[in-house]
C-alpha cells in the first residue's frame, strides 16, 4: 500500500509538471522537472533519494527546455536634458582666421537608440547584451558671418579638418561629415532639421549668423553628454576648388593575385579582396579581405570573415565569383558585392563590418550571370545585370533582403528600353533617391518608380562639357554628374525636370587619361566635397580615389579693416571708395599691417577692443580735423620746434618759465621681464606665452600683457621684446610750454626740439 501510494503521488506530480509546462518560458518548465525529479526521488528513496531526482529532473529540464537566456543590460540614461543657448547671449564677431567658442542654438535633446546583441552562442542557451547609444540633433552658431570652417574641435578632439593637409580621414568621421555649413546670406531659408521639430514657418532662417547644423551627432566618445564646440572659422580670402588629396590602394598579398575593389564607406575606410589568379574563384581558404584606412594608407588589416563557409541563408554556399567588381551604392558601412556561380544564387552581398554574408536568390538569375552595379536603400537593393549566359538582355532587378523569397520585381521590357539607349549595353551609373531609382546611360537619364521599375521619364543631359563619368543622387530634386576631358574634371548639378546641366565647380588641369573612360567610376558628394573613386581595369588594380573640394584661403586681413569695422559698429560713417578709406569720419590708411585673426568674444567699448590691437600693432588714437585717425607710432618729426619758440608766458610780469622740463622714473620701477599671453595659432590657438628679461638691472618688478589677437611665437616675442625698450625709452617724459604758432601741433605727433646754449 505504501509503495502504491508513492506512485500515486509521483504520477500526480509528474502530471502536474507535464501541464505546467504548458505556456511556461524555458526557466519555469525547468524548476518542473526538478520538482517532479524530487517527488520521484523521494518516493523510492526517502530524502536523499529527493535530492538526488532533483538534481536529475533539473539536469534533464535544462537540456530539454535550455534557460531563459540572461540578458546583460548597459548603462542608461534617465535625464535627456541638454546645454542650452541663453537668449541675450553676445554674438562674437571674427575678423581674418580665429578659433572661437560655439553658441547652441537648437538642440533636438538627446535621442536615445536601443541596441541587442547576441553574446554567447551554443547548446543550451544563448546570452545577449543591451546597451543604448545616444545621439543629438543641434545646430552651433559661431558669430556673425563668416566664409567657412578650416577646423572643428569637440572638447578637445579634433572632428573636421578641412586644411587638405592634415587626414583626409577626418572629413569622414561620423560627427564630422554630418555638419552642413549655413553661412547666414541674405537669401537664406530657415532649417528643415529645426522646423522637422517646431513646424514649417516656425523657425527663423538666422541670417546674419554663421551656424553648423548637424543631423544624429553620436555622443559615445563624449560620455553622453553635448561636448563644447569651438570652430576655427575664417572670413577673408576666396576658397580654391582643386584635388586636395589623392589615394591608390596598396599593392596585392603576393605576386600573381587578384584583386577586387570594394566599396568605400561611410566613414572613409576601405575595403578589398585578393585571391591567386591561379585560382581566380574565392574558394574557402584561399580569398583574403583586407580592410585600411586612408590614415594609414600603406598598412591594411587583413580581416577573416565567414564568407565561403558559412551556409546560411538557405543553406547556400558561395563557391565562386564570376565578376571582379561590382560597383556598390550602400547606405550602410562597409559593404561590397560579389557575382556567383552557385546556381540559385543571384549575387552575394558582404556586410563587412558585421562580418556577414547575404545571398541574393533568384533561380532566373544564376551561372556567369553579371552583376554590374547594386544600390542599396534601406531593405531594398536594386541591381543591374548586363549579361550573361541566363541572361540575354540586361535587367534591372529590384530585390527585398527581408522577402523569404528574396526575390523582387523585375524590368525585362524596361531594361531593354535602357540598353538601347546605349551600344554598349552598360549603365553609366545607378543611383536610388527617396522616390525614385535614377539610371545613367551616357548622357541619358532616366527616372524609374522604385516599386515597379516603370520608366517615369527619361531626360537629355545638356550643357556639360567631357565625358560623363559618374553620378551622385543625393535627394528626389538633387542630382550631380561628375565629367572629365582634357582640361579638367567639372562636377555639374542636373535639373531633374529638363536635364540641364549647371557647372557647380571646375578643378582645372585635372583630368583624367582617356584610357580610363569607360562604366567604372563612382562619384559622392558630401558637405561641398566630391569624392571620385576609379576601380581599375581589372580587379581593382590601377584604381584611385581622389577628393576634391574648396582649399581654405590662408590670406590674412589687413589691420585697417578691423579698425574701421569697429569704428562703423560704434555709428561713425565711412565712405569706401578708396582702399583704405581715406575720406568719411575715419583715418586708417596708415594701418596696413596684416593681422591672422581676432574676436570679440564677449561685450566691450570700441575703446577696449581698440586697446588689444594697439598692444600688437602699436598705434595711436586721435582726433583731428573731425575725424578719428589712427597713425602708426616712430614717424619721423612733423614739426621743429626751435628753442626760441619754448619757455612761453602769458604776459612780461610771469616769471620766466624753464624751457623743458624733464621727470625720470626710477631704474626700479621699469620692469625687469615683460610676459606676453597670447592667442598662438601655430598650435590650435591655445594659450602661448613668450617674454623678454633685462639682463643687468635692480628692478623686480615683472610686466604682463593679455593679448586676444592670433599671433604666433615669433611675433609675441617681437612684442615682448618691443614692450622692454620702450618702457625704457619711455621711462623719462618732458613738459614745455610753446607760442600760438604751434597750436596746429595734433596730439601723437612727433616732435623735434632743439635748444641752444645762451652766453
Amino acid at each position: 500500500m505504501a509503495n502504491r501510494r508513492r506512485w500515486i503521488f509521483a504520477g500526480a506530480l509528474a502530471g502536474a509538471t507535464v501541464g505546467g509546462m504548458i505556456g511556461t518560458g524555458a526557466a519555469e518548465a525547468t524548476l518542473l522537472f526538478q520538482f517532479a525529479g524530487m517527488a520521484l526521488g523521494a518516493a523510492f528513496g526517502g530524502p536523499v533519494g529527493a535530492m538526488i531526482g532533483g538534481m536529475i529532473g533539473g539536469l534533464i529540464g535544462g537540456l530539454i527546455f535550455g534557460s531563459d537566456a540572461p540578458t546583460t543590460r548597459g548603462p542608461r540614461l534617465t535625464d535627456k536634458t541638454v546645454q542650452s543657448g541663453a537668449f541675450g547671449a553676445h554674438i562674437n564677431k571674427t575678423w581674418g582666421t580665429d578659433r572661437v567658442p560655439a553658441q547652441l542654438i537648437f538642440s533636438s535633446g538627446l535621442k536615445e537608440k536601443k541596441h541587442k546583441i547576441d553574446i554567447g552562442k551554443g547548446f543550451p542557451s544563448g546570452q545577449s547584451a543591451v546597451y543604448y547609444t545616444y545621439s543629438v540633433d543641434l545646430m552651433l552658431s559661431f558669430g556673425h558671418r563668416a566664409k567657412g570652417v578650416k577646423r572643428l574641435w569637440a572638447d578637445t578632439k579634433l572632428i573636421f579638418d578641412a586644411t587638405g593637409e592634415a587626414d583626409i580621414k577626418k572629413k569622414w568621421l561620423k560627427e564630422g561629415r554630418k555638419f552642413v555649413v549655413r553661412d547666414g546670406n541674405e537669401d537664406q531659408l530657415p532649417s528643415a532639421l529645426e522646423e522637422s521639430y517646431h513646424g514649417a514657418g516656425q523657425c527663423s532662417a538666422h541670417r546674419g549668423l554663421f551656424c553648423l547644423e548637424a543631423e544624429n551627432f553620436q555622443l559615445a566618445d563624449f560620455v553622453n553628454r553635448v561636448p563644447n564646440f569651438t570652430a576655427e572659422i575664417y572670413t577673408e580670402g576666396d576658397d580654391t576648388f582643386q584635388k586636395i588629396a589623392s589615394y591608390t590602394p596598396p599593392d596585392p598579398p603576393g605576386s600573381y593575385w587578384t584583386g577586387s575593389w570594394g566599396y568605400i564607406d561611410p566613414n572613409g575606410e576601405l575595403w578589398a579582396m585578393y585571391y591567386p589568379s591561379a585560382t581566380p574563384y574565392p574558394y574557402p581558404g584561399y580569398a583574403t579581405t583586407f580592410h585600411w584606412t586612408l590614415a594609414n594608407p600603406d598598412d591594411p588589416i587583413e580581416e577573416f570573415h565567414p564568407y565561403w563557409s558559412d551556409p546560411t541563408p538557405n543553406n547556400v554556399i558561395q563557391s565562386a565569383s564570376v565578376a571582379n567588381y561590382i560597383r556598390v551604392r550602400s547606405d550602410e558601412p562597409s559593404a561590397a558585392a560579389f557575382g556567383t556561380n552557385s546556381p540559385g544564387v543571384a549575387l552575394s552581398y558582404f556586410q563587412l563590418e558585421a562580418g556577414s554574408r547575404i545571398d541574393i536568390m533568384d533561380d532566373e538569375v544564376n551561372g556567369p550571370s553579371i552583376p554590374e552595379i547594386l544600390v542599396k536603400s534601406g531593405q531594398d537593393m536594386f541591381v543591374w545585370f548586363s549579361s550573361g549566359s541566363f541572361v540575354t538582355t540586361p535587367m534591372l532587378i529590384k530585390f527585398d533582403i527581408d522577402d523569404d523569397t528574396q526575390l523582387g520585381s523585375r524590368l525585362d521590357d524596361d531594361a531593354g528600353a535602357i540598353y538601347a539607349a546605349t551600344t554598349s549595353g552598360s549603365l553609366t551609373d545607378l543611383g536610388a533617391s527617396e522616390t525614385y531609382i535614377w539610371a545613367l546611360v551616357g548622357a541619358t537619364l532616366f527616372k524609374l518608380d522604385r516599386d515597379d521599375l516603370t520608366i517615369l521619364a527619361t531626360l537629355t543631359i545638356t550643357g556639360h562639357t567631357g565625358i560623363i563619368l559618374a553620378m551622385a543622387v543625393i535627394s528626389d530634386a538633387e542630382i550631380r554628374v561628375v565629367t572629365a576631358d582634357s582640361g579638367g574634371v567639372r562636377f555639374y548639378t542636373i535639373d531633374v525636370d529638363t536635364g540641364a546641366a549647371t557647372l557647380d565647380r571646375y578643378a582645372e588641369n585635372d583630368g583624367y587619361p582617356a584610357w580610363r573612360a569607360f562604366g567604372r567610376w563612382g562619384l559622392r558628394y558630401q558637405n561641398g566635397m566630391y569624392i571620385v573613386d576609379f576601380g581599375g581595369y581589372v580587379g581593382g588594380f590601377d584604381a584611385l580615389i581622389d577628393f576634391y573640394a574648396d582649399h581654405p584661403p590662408t590670406e590674412d586681413i589687413p589691420l585697417w579693416k578691423i579698425v574701421r569695422d569697429i569704428n562703423l559698429m560704434s555709428g561713425l560713417d565711412s565712405v569706401v571708395d578708396t582702399v583704405p578709406p581715406t575720406v568719411g569720419d575715419i583715418e586708417v590708411s596708415e594701418l596696413t599691417d596684416l593681422v591672422h585673426g581676432y574676436t570679440i568674444t564677449r561685450p566691450m567699448t570700441a575703446r577696449d577692443a581698440l586697446v588689444q590691437l594697439q598692444q600688437c600693432y602699436f598705434f595711436d588714437g586721435r582726433e583731428t580735423d573731425f575725424k578719428l585717425d589712427y597713425p602708426k607710432r616712430g614717424h619721423t618729426a612733423v614739426r621743429e620746434i626751435p628753442g626760441d619758440d619754448l619757455a612761453a608766458r602769458s604776459s612780461l610780469t610771469e616769471n620766466l618759465p624753464d624751457r623743458l622740463t624733464l621727470q625720470r622714473s626710477r631704474e626700479t620701477e621699469l620692469p625687469l621681464r615683460v610676459h606676453v599671453i597670447y592667442n598662438n595659432f601655430e598650435f590650435a590657438y591655445q594659450s602661448g606665452h613668450e617674454y623678454a628679461p633685462r639682463l643687468i638691472t635692480d628692478a623686480r618688478a615683472t610686466m604682463t600683457v593679455e593679448i586676444a589677437v592670433a599671433i604666433d611665437s615669433t611675433y609675441a616675442r617681437k612684442i615682448a621684446q618691443t614692450l622692454l625698450a620702450l618702457a625704457w625709452l619711455e621711462r623719462e617724459s618732458f613738459s614745455m610750454k610753446s607760442s600760438r604758432k604751434n597750436f596746429r601741433i595734433d596730439a601723437a605727433d612727433n616732435l623735434s626740439v632743439t635748444i641752444t646754449e645762451v652766453a
